[in-house]
């Protein structure tokens, strides 16, 4: 069990990202155990997991090939949304862009430039994850609604819809208004769980 004084330091020093509402919906206990737990306590990852880890990629990839962007490659975290940044001045799409606000880090798989008005010009972004499942399902509604939040403290306007590509390279949608105070009701236990509960 973490003593007070980890607690105290992995409050401070745990960033919020769209990973963990996957990782809360999946079990809000792995949440817990990444802050607090001992790193050497860890299961490695099966072959099935890795199998399934690589045909995810390999879907990326593939959808990917299919698209105009500038790709941001992610090294110091605080670097890349600085070029998130640039290149969203710029109006072009943009390839696991990073989003900072505060405390909350954000890594959408795509970012997508549309036309209308925002702090950076004539255009705005909206968020994409590429999923290899059929089924837009909540999970993905977590992390879209996130990036959503996100977007809108860095461009002044929050996008009305979170978008995945599914595993047929079909876009399934949704309304972020919608998903809102689902969202915020598993914010409030992630920011609990982070705070040592």
């Amino acid at each position: 069990m973490p003593n007070s004084k980890s607690k105290v330091k992995s409050k401070k020093t745990t960033r919020i990202t769209g990973e963990m509402f996957f990782k809360y919906s999946t079990c809000p206990a792995w949440v817990y155990w990444d802050i607090y737990g001992d790193p050497r306590d860890r299961k490695e990852i099966s072959d099935f997991q890795k199998k399934i880890m690589q045909e995810g990629l390999l879907h990326e990839e593939e959808v990917i090939s299919e698209h105009k962007f500038s790709e941001v490659k992610i090294g110091d975290l605080d670097e890349a949304a600085s070029k998130t940044l640039e290149l969203m001045k710029k109006g072009v799409n943009i390839y696991h862009g990073v989003l900072i606000d505060g405390s909350w880090t954000g890594i959408p798989d795509f970012l997508e430039a549309v036309k209308g008005k925002s702090d950076l010009g004539n255009h705005y972004y909206v968020p994409y994850d590429i999923k290899s499942s059929k089924k837009l399902e909540d999970v993905h509604k977590f992390q879209l609604t996130f990036y959503a939040l996100l977007l809108e403290k860095v461009q002044g306007v929050r996008p009305e819809h979170g978008h995945i590509i599914n595993s047929e390279k079909e876009v399934l949608s949704f309304e972020i208004e919608e998903f809102i105070e689902k969202f915020e009701l598993t914010l409030e236990e992630i920011e609990r769980i982070i705070s040592g509960a």
